[in-house]
């Protein structure tokens, strides 16, 4: 697989997530629906990291590569690019703080949802932009 048809891949799992997402938030199950939705954006990060050649170990190797590729050399804006950490950070309370997994509603699904969207969206404008032959 070329590194092209990697990051492309990733778009489409990104895409995939985000259906997930809004298929758990319509049968009420909103912890999974946050965690999806941070997964839909962790994708879209991972498809920029890996059209850049690189492969970070780690969810956060991800999210800081994607920062330095995408928006400290790019012009990815900025406060859209803190959707991705501030969804990882609700998607570890939503699978493992037991306290608080079962405690996610409507609203809280809702929201990450919509920002993973953006986030998605702003991912495949970035590529428009940079990569128009190969976009999408």
């Amino acid at each position: 697989m070329t590194y092209v048809e990697e990051a492309f891949l990733l778009l489409s799992h990104a895409d995939n997530y985000l259906r997930y997402a809004e298929t758990n938030r319509r049968a009420g199950i909103y912890g999974p629906a946050v965690s999806m939705a941070y997964y839909a954006a962790f994708y879209a990060a991972q498809a920029v990291v890996a059209y850049h050649r690189e492969g970070p170990k780690t969810h956060k190797g991800v999210r800081n590569l994607f920062r330095r590729l995408a928006v400290v050399e790019s012009d990815f804006p900025g406060d859209v690019s803190r959707v991705v950490g501030d969804l990882a950070e609700r998607r570890l309370k939503a699978d493992y703080d037991h306290e608080t997994m079962d405690s996610w509603t409507d609203a809280d699904a809702s929201d990450a949802i919509r920002r993973s969207r953006t986030f998605v969206e702003e991912v495949n404008a970035w590529f428009g932009r940079h990569h128009p032959a190969e976009s999408l």
